[in-house]
């Protein structure tokens, strides 16, 4: 999948970027269907955004993805339709289940921080098989480039925001693709009990025609629960992994970029 940057005026950096699976719009006239708005220009972040990041008092996802949504300009489809008004961009991108899904949000998190801050990022790393003589890792700072992480678009009828499949077991199962609206609104309710079931029912809107309950999956199998989370696949994405070698003893490894660090937006030197 491909994203370039645009940057026609210096003093107000853009990033053009193509998402897992985008907005969608319900066509006009006589035809039918949605278009699908995966083409994301992007503006860099402004003193507002970096108020919104420093409010203590709002949930970490949900500043983020404030964030995303107020620094998105311009909307499109890679061909003929282009939404450039900013309420309509406002509207679509908290909008459930067409608005822009987490694979989306966080795919636009990572092109918004490298036309703010820069493509490279720095992040403390320590190696887990080496260590000294008196047993302590070791440690030191990665650097890379954000242009080098994958973005998988979203798989299947674009335009379909709900999917079904049959379980191993014979369970007709529907879920639905997760908005970054819907998984924000679920951060802000703070489950702690059956985190793993209620995660599922974010997605899952009903098993053999009923509609799905905790209960319900609950009782279901492991088997079949990680079946239904294969699914989700299908939602696409960015992948976080990044591959390292330890300069220390050379071990190869895999470390996950952290989007909700300080630094993510405000990247030290060291």
């Amino acid at each position: 999948m491909e994203f370039r940057k645009t940057q026609d005026d210096p003093k107000s950096p853009m990033i053009i970027a193509q998402v897992p699976r985008g907005a969608l719009i319900q066509k006009g006239g006589d035809e039918d269907g949605f278009h699908v708005l995966n083409v994301v220009t992007m503006r860099e972040l402004s003193g507002e955004e970096e108020d919104m990041l420093a409010d203590e008092k709002q949930d970490v996802m949900a500043k983020l993805y404030g964030v995303v949504s107020s620094c998105i300009v311009a909307l499109s489809d890679g061909k003929d339709v282009v939404v450039d008004d900013l309420r309509k961009i406002r509207q679509l991108c908290n909008a459930h289940p067409s608005g822009f899904l987490m694979s989306d949000m966080l795919t636009l998190l990572f092109r918004l921080r490298e036309v703010t801050v820069g493509d490279e990022y720095r992040q403390a790393v320590t190696c887990p098989a080496c260590e000294d003589d008196e047993g302590r890792k070791f440690s030191w700072t990665h650097i890379g480039s954000l242009t080098d992480l994958e973005v998988v678009p979203a798989s299947g009828n674009l335009e379909e925001t709900s999917r079904e499949f049959t379980t191993s077991r014979g369970n007709i199962i529907k879920w639905t693709m997760l908005t970054a609206v819907r998984h924000i609104e679920s951060t802000k309710k703070k489950t702690k009990k059956d985190k793993a079931t209620t995660t599922l029912m974010l997605r899952v809107e009903s098993i053999n025609g009923e509609k799905a309950t905790l209960e319900i999956l609950k009782k279901m199998s492991f088997r079949e629960r990680t079946e239904i989370r294969k699914q989700f696949d299908d939602e696409g994405g960015i992948d976080t992994m990044v591959p390292v070698v330890c300069r220390n003893c050379g071990h190869e490894f895999t470390v996950g970029l952290e989007i909700a660090a300080q630094d993510f937006f405000f990247p030290s030197d060291g």
